[in-house]
């Protein structure tokens, strides 16, 4: 047995192996055998040489490599998620022959990959204990991980309080004079307690958050790792604001939605829509979720204005007519600029603000009546403000209350219509108890607009079903 050889050159070399034992005089087929190693780097492959001393015949069947103590390395890469991957792989000689593959079934192992962390996180409160004050709290949420499921020992939880800077947990969690340990873990209650599980609900110990002030975010930090090794933490604001949409209209985010704090009831009546995958702290009744939706084709403040045609140039106050109207620059909405029978008359009206809208006072409409403010700018609501019962869709940022001081309390701001903008800035809370009975911010979304305003923006063709 020889190895063969080349330089870099081309040249061929053969070096001795060593060789099998001999057999003498006739016999019948005998199986040979030889273990050998090449250690030769430059090895392109082995040569056999069968022969005779003296004179004489050899009948050889077969030569054949049955099994190697090394194996062949080689790395590939598989970015996407998914435990439906089969890699097929076979080897090829310097005569180009192919070792036979069949998938499934030969040569073919399935693969899963997993990249992705835990995350969808929904179905969070908090409980008091029996006996103790108010604030000592059980707090729970449910988290997700579809490719490998989760990994049950590895979760644990911290906790903020206000007399310490960042999260951690007290040494005894039922008592705040004991000491604190920042910025670490504390084990807390998986159920069911099965690994690989593609959601699990977790559980704090009964904690101690030390006083009854709600004016202060009090936070959990939970901790959580699938089997394949990916951790996540989140955080959830057991006395934080929430949001709510009724109408039946589409809830859309174009990357993930990822709320603070989740409501008892369900935050929309109908579909939550997203390009990403993860869907935090904010869930549909119907359980409608479509997510890794393309993007629709932006309509921004030039397409529509472009789309709308003529229009009036607005220099003062609102109308109460059936009109486009165009404001050059700035606009405010207050009560010098908003008609006394603006809420009572019936029209249909798009207003092009080409600057920064800024809502100071409660602006509503008529039932029949439609009212569309497209902003090039941003959109800044006063936090006084109650009702928004217009729509609205900006270019830029919307604020719900841009003049809020921190911890300052709000009332529930409540807009009807329908609303687009790049972002928005939810920064209301009611304080105390309020959280957990009604939404920072209530959405209504009104279909009128899509019928009523269509003459502005072109011909439209719509069919209404009822989908049970």
């Amino acid at each position: 047995m020889f190895s063969v050889s080349q330089d870099g050159s081309g040249s061929t070399s053969y070096v001795y192996l060593g060789n099998s034992n001999k057999i003498n005089d006739t016999n019948g087929w005998t199986f040979l055998s030889l273990n050998f190693i090449v250690n030769d780097f430059d090895s392109v492959g082995v040569y056999i040489d069968i022969g005779i001393e003296g004179t004489g015949i050899v009948w050889a069947d077969a030569v054949s490599i049955t099994e190697s103590q090394t194996s062949a390395v080689h790395s590939v890469t598989i970015s996407t998620d998914g435990s439906n991957h089969t890699l097929e792989y076979y080897g090829v000689d310097e005569a180009n022959n192919a070792e036979t593959s069949s998938c499934p079934t030969i040569n073919c192992p399935r693969v899963s990959i997993d990249q992705t962390p835990p995350g969808n996180w929904y179905n969070s409160g908090a409980i008091r204990g029996l006996g103790g004050s108010e604030h000592e709290i059980y707090v729970y949420t449910d988290v997700q991980d579809s490719t490998s499921g989760l990994s049950v020992n590895t979760d644990r939880y911290m906790y903020s309080v206000d007399d310490e800077d960042g999260f951690g947990y007290y040494e005894d969690l039922l008592h705040c004079n004991t000491p604190w340990h920042k910025d670490e873990w504390r084990s807390l209650l998986t159920y069911p307690a099965t690994n690989g599980l593609t959601q699990t609900t977790l559980i704090t110990p009964k904690t101690d958050f030390c006083n009854s002030n709600w004016k202060v975010c009090k936070s959990v930090r939970f901790y959580a790792e699938d089997v394949a090794g990916n951790v996540a933490s989140k955080d959830f604001c057991i006395n934080g604001p929430w949001i709510k949409f009724r109408g039946e209209g589409i809830v859309r985010g174009n990357n993930y939605i990822d709320m603070l704090a989740e409501s008892d009831e369900h935050n929309t009546d109908s579909v939550i829509e997203l390009s990403g995958q993860i869907v935090n702290f904010f869930t549909s009744s119907r359980n409608w979720v479509v997510r890794q939706s393309t993007p629709p084709t932006d309509s921004t403040f030039n397409s529509l204005l472009t789309s709308a045609g003529s229009y009036t140039v607005l220099t003062g106050a609102l109308q109460t007519g059936s009109d486009v109207y165009f404001v050059a620059g700035d606009y405010e909405i207050r009560n010098t600029t908003v008609p006394g029978n603006y809420d009572n008359n019936i029209f249909n009206q798009v207003v092009f603000i080409d600057g920064d809208l800024l809502i100071s006072d409660d602006i509503t409409i008529n039932d029949s009546s439609t009212a569309l403010f497209v902003v090039s700018g941003k959109v800044e609501i006063d936090k006084k403000v109650e009702d928004v019962g217009v729509a609205i869709i900006t270019d830029q940022e919307l604020f719900t209350a841009y003049d809020i001081n921190e911890g300052e309390a709000t009332k529930t701001l409540n807009f009807n219509g329908f609303y687009i903008a790049e972002k928005f800035n939810f920064q209301r809370t009611l304080q105390g108890t309020g959280n957990k009975n009604d939404p920072a911010s209530n959405f209504i979304y009104e279909p009128k607009y899509t019928m009523q305003l269509r003459d502005y923006f072109g011909k439209n063709n719509i069919i209404w079903r009822s989908i049970e």
